[in-house]
């Protein structure tokens, strides 16, 4: 593929930039480029802290690393107004320059003004660990106007820096007539971007809040959209949503990792240049997929969000489809594995719906959700699994392969047995029990692995802290 379509002169420009910029490593030439996994980081709120450390950073970028991750496109939702915004920036580029494995970074630029975006990328733009496409600065963002994305590209240029823009902007529809004879909401919006700004060298769909069967089928229009303008496509893949936020209660069903799972294919099907997950660590919204302890553990920067748990599971399977993704052929399961995920409490429990206050209620959508505990199993050994909770007892035979199954939800305690060849090769009881409390949980899965290696552990209570 060829992205844009400019002058000698600015080609002599990037000729230039790509000398003076001659250590920074990127993306490969766009006819012979690989497919592209990165990750959402909010820089306001690293489990870590502001404090978080060089050495910190770089383990957590092994973290993203070890599943598959190039790199982090950074979310700035503040620059000069909030100076620490500046300092965790510099010392992630820091901790990403030195990293063994070459771990790429990115700016998403959050409603900044124009002064304050090219003050970030001008900061950035020379780091070795920045992220390049055709030798320009990979720059995104969430949010933004038509406007303002033509005149960020222009003022980058005047600052001797050519970026490669694909940004997510922000389209409000007030003539639903407009997308008659459009095949998607979301390839209408694409192709508009496109028209307004036709500077841009891609659009990136950051998707989310949406239902999974949703995000998916949009994932194909608007890659169709993308490749047929000869831009960059690069799709948002969710674990799942919850809002924690005073005005943003709501939630979207999942099915565990299924909703997950589909916007996978779906993207494998659709191939875009690159995948962002979408996030690594936004907590307020529960799409977040970093680890931050032991399964059991819910204390993320103080409990700011309330009680949060573990997504582990989604992660650890998501790095199954990661490598599909780029690599273009199914993976080989070479370790049986089984992944749960459910709420730690029925739908019809009363959650808090605004942490500032306090109140309690339940969230927009919570009437869709399923009171069932889900598992996912990556099989390479024929396997029957028993689960069991308080008053009822499941028995799955499974065949090699890629597996979804669910049990009703009930309260109390869940126990999970993986039997081969009459023998159990791995039991547990998960790690919180099912409680009317929805004190801990507030409408958030929580997700784990067993594997035959694990050694059962004492159970904790659901409302436990």
């Amino acid at each position: 593929m060829a992205f844009g379509r400019t002058g000698l002169s600015l080609w002599a420009g990037l000729v230039l930039f790509a000398l003076l910029n001659s250590s920074a490593e990127g993306l490969q030439p766009a006819k012979s480029r690989k497919p592209l996994v990165l990750a959402h980081y909010m820089v306001c709120c690293s489990h870590l802290g502001h404090g978080a450390t060089i050495e910190q950073l770089k383990n957590e970028m092994g973290e993203a690393q070890d599943r598959g991750i190039d790199g982090f496109v950074l979310n700035i939702g503040a620059w000069s107004a909030e100076p620490y915004y500046k300092q965790i920036t510099e010392r992630m580029y820091q901790a990403a320059d030195q990293t063994r494995r070459q771990f790429k970074l990115a700016l998403s630029l959050d409603g900044l003004s124009l002064e304050d975006s090219i003050d970030a990328i001008k900061r950035t733009a020379t780091h070795k660990s920045q992220l390049l496409a055709d030798e320009r600065v990979f720059v995104s963002s969430f949010g933004g106007s038509a406007e303002w994305a033509t005149r960020l590209k222009q003022a980058a240029r005047d600052q001797g820096i050519e970026i490669f823009f694909v940004p997510y902007l922000f389209y409000p529809l007030a003539d639903r007539s407009a997308l008659f004879g459009q095949p998607s909401r979301d390839a209408y919006v694409a192709s508009k971007a496109l028209n307004d700004v036709p500077g841009l060298d891609g659009y990136f769909y950051f998707g989310a809040a949406r239902s999974p069967p949703d995000l998916a089928k949009a994932f194909l229009s608007i890659t169709q959209v993308l490749k047929a303008a000869d831009k960059f496509a690069m799709l948002g893949i969710s674990p799942y949503y919850k809002g924690f936020g005073p005005r943003n209660s709501r939630v979207f069903e999942s099915n565990g990792f299924q909703g997950m799972k589909e916007q996978w294919i779906s993207a494998i099907e659709a191939a875009p240049d690159a995948v962002e997950l979408v996030t690594w660590n936004d907590w307020a919204e529960a799409t977040y997929l970093a680890p931050f302890g032991k399964p059991s553990d819910q204390n993320v920067l103080r409990y700011h969000w309330g009680p949060l748990l573990s997504h582990s599971g989604f992660l650890q399977a998501s790095a199954y489809f990661i490598k599909w993704f780029k690599t273009g052929i199914e993976p080989t399961i070479t370790q049986d594995e089984l992944f749960y995920f459910y709420r730690i409490h029925p739908r019809t429990s009363d959650g808090v719906i605004n942490l500032r206050t306090g109140d309690l209620g339940k969230p927009d959508g919570w009437q869709a959700l399923n009171d069932r505990i889900f598992f996912t199993a990556f099989l390479k050994t024929p396997t029957r699994i028993v689960v069991s909770t308080r008053d009822h007892k499941e028995n799955f035979e499974m065949h090699p392969g890629i597996s979804d199954f669910s049990v009703p939800m009930n309260l109390g305690s869940i126990q999970v047995q993986m039997i081969q060849d009459g023998t159990i090769v791995a039991s547990k009881s998960l790690e919180f029990e099912v409680s009317e409390l929805a004190s801990a949980g507030n409408f958030n899965y929580f997700s784990g692995t067993l594997t035959s290696t694990y050694a059962d552990a004492p159970l904790q209570k659901g409302f436990d802290k």
